[in-house]
């Protein structure tokens, strides 16, 4: 597991690491495209509690909650507030790194895993060709 990781980013990978192996989804080479998943995943859990914490001080002020998604200008232009519009931002990076390591619904459509013990032979291949994407892929604890 990567160190730059905050804690919300080490639990999902935690959480997702062993999924991902058990789909036999998971290379060695996977590990930047899996951690900058978990980083936008972490950017937008700390986003969704600060928007919470606001709704929940705001509501406490006697405000309501909604207001705190709306910035007014004094000209009275009235925009996504700040927070709000970094949440998007954040949510749409973590699709993009979802759908790059075939974690959405639509990126699992295309893909199929399966495990190297599965893969048919190729003619002039030999036997060894499970044990070397074996050693390939490596394994969920290569990831820790």
């Amino acid at each position: 597991m990567p160190k730059m990781l905050d804690p919300e980013a080490r639990a999902e990978w935690r959480r997702i690491v062993p999924l991902l192996s058990e789909m036999n989804c998971l290379a060695k080479i996977h590990r930047a495209a899996l951690a900058l998943y978990c980083i936008s995943w972490g950017n937008v859990a700390d986003l969704a509690k600060k928007l919470q914490a606001d709704k929940a001080a705001a509501a406490a002020a006697g405000r309501a909650p909604g207001e705190v998604l709306i910035d007014r200008r004094p000209s009275g232009l009235e925009r996504p507030s700040a927070t709000l519009q970094a949440l998007s931002e954040a949510m749409a990076t973590c699709a993009r790194h979802l759908a790059d390591l075939g974690l959405s619904p639509t990126a699992q459509s295309k893909i199929l895993a399966t495990r190297p013990d599965d893969q048919l032979e190729l003619p002039g291949v030999g036997d060894d060709v499970a044990e070397k994407l074996r050693v390939v892929r490596g394994s969920w604890a290569d990831f820790k």
